[in-house]
């Protein structure tokens, strides 16, 4: 920890713990402290073993605060659902979450519990179940969805999946553009990979268009894609398209 627990202070999560003192804020000059993060040698054996500890941590966490704090345990139930790698059980978790939450409009994560129950249905190749997912979750938060390009990224692919991609390209078209816009988000709506409204939904885009048969639009967006990628080696994308 950076900070010692004291009387006065108390951490907020379970995984990933922020101070919250019970007098104020902690200000650190900004010139004072600096925080390197190195990255982790093997991704994948590092992302078991945070599994491993984070799951039993989150499951407590809901346990206690079940039927005591209602916003909390919305949280940590799409907070559970989220860290899941089996889709099937991430599902059950998520819409747990949507269903529980009591303020919607006013969560700072609902957009993307909904976002990511529907790529649950999407994993699991239930095209109907995601685009079922996805009215329901603009019935519910019409207004939150509305600049959340993840969302509508997510939305495009389900359309594409289900041989919609006059709706597709209408829906990237949209992440694409409030990715451009609004770039003064909520931390949740920044949070997203840096492939959303960019080289992922351009190649998205380029699939879009070659569905239609329109092979021409479809290279342009894959070239738009190439040119956007961030990564240094381009042979996954190359892959890809």
């Amino acid at each position: 920890r950076l900070f010692r627990k004291t009387p006065e202070t108390f951490f907020f999560g379970v995984v990933h713990e922020q101070i919250y003192p019970t007098w104020g804020a902690v200000t650190i000059p900004q010139e004072t402290f600096f925080l390197v993060h190195l990255g982790y040698r093997d991704s994948q054996h590092t992302d078991q073993k945070i599994d491993q500890r984070n799951v039993p941590l989150i499951k407590k966490a809901i346990e206690q605060n079940k039927g005591k704090n209602e916003y909390m345990y919305s949280f940590y139930c799409f907070y559970l659902g989220n860290s899941l790698s089996d889709p099937e059980e991430s599902k059950v978790w998520l819409k747990e979450s949507i269903d529980s939450c009591p303020e919607p409009l006013k969560s700072q994560f609902i957009t993307v519990a909904h976002t990511d129950y529907i790529r649950a249905y999407y994993a699991l190749q239930d095209y109907q179940g995601a685009k079922k997912a996805s009215l329901e979750a603009l019935q519910k938060i019409p207004e939150l969805l509305e600049n959340f390009p993840d969302f509508w990224d997510c939305y495009g692919s389900v359309e594409f999946s289900l041989g919609n991609s006059k709706k597709a390209i209408e829906y990237y078209q949209k992440a694409i553009k409030i990715s451009d816009n609004n770039r003064e988000q909520t931390f949740f709506n920044i949070a997203h990979d840096d492939k959303i409204g960019s080289w992922g939904t351009f190649v998205n885009m380029g699939l879009a268009y070659a569905q239609q048969g329109n092979v021409t639009e479809a290279n342009n967006w894959f070239r738009k894609a190439l040119d956007s990628y961030s990564g240094t080696d381009k042979t996954f994308l190359i892959d890809k398209i």
